[in-house]
């Protein structure tokens, strides 16, 4: 199984190399990163290349300023793997973030893996953002999951499928499907990804 991890990036110089890092640091090692530098006026394009000079697995991609819909849309034309997953350039991931994805796909034969991803503020525990629901589900049973995102109980923060773009492993005929949808859109992008 080869994984393409997709990786917008603008305004994100603080966080960057630590999102970089952990990707490289992945028990799982049949991967490339690219890297979307959607115009950002920092420094973060010269660490893209940065590792993308280090690493071959990893590869930059510059681009003017379109947005994180745009960037992911570019990113996924220039990704050549048949699985993606997608991360914000503020995100981290621990080591075994792409084994267990590619071990629950290839268990399950599934288009879509979901993970658990948690909000990390600095000086506090980390706490999840959404728990997805436990299982295996196909067709009216997706549905009921997508539907149950509106009903999101944001005290226990447990949903039926998170709408967020990232903490998934999708195939590439899926992903392909759905990320046209969000073009142009500025706010609510990842919940029109999810939902097409």
């Amino acid at each position: 199984m080869h994984i393409s991890v997709i990786i917008p990036v603008y305004k994100v110089e603080p966080y960057l190399r630590a999102c970089l890092e952990s990707v490289k640091a992945q028990t799982f090692t049949d991967f490339e990163v690219v890297m979307v530098n959607d115009g950002s006026p920092d420094n973060c394009g010269a660490i893209c290349d940065e590792f993308a000079k280090a690493d071959p697995r990893f590869r930059t991609l510059h681009q003017t300023n379109q947005g994180v819909s745009a960037a992911r849309k570019n990113g996924l034309k220039a990704s050549l793997a048949p699985f993606v997953t997608f991360l914000d350039a503020d995100d981290y991931v621990e080591p075994t973030y792409l084994e267990i994805l590619a071990k629950a796909q290839e268990e399950h034969g599934a288009d879509l893996v979901v993970a658990q991803n948690y909000n990390v503020r600095e000086g506090e525990s980390p706490k999840p953002h959404f728990r997805p629901v436990r299982g295996v589900f196909r067709g009216e049973d997706i549905r009921r999951l997508l539907a149950t995102n509106s009903l999101a109980d944001r005290k226990i923060r447990l949903s039926g499928l998170p709408a967020f773009t990232v903490a998934k492993l999708y195939t590439r005929e899926l992903i392909a499907q759905s990320i046209d949808v969000c073009q142009g859109l500025t706010l609510g992008e990842d919940v029109a990804t999810t939902q097409a």
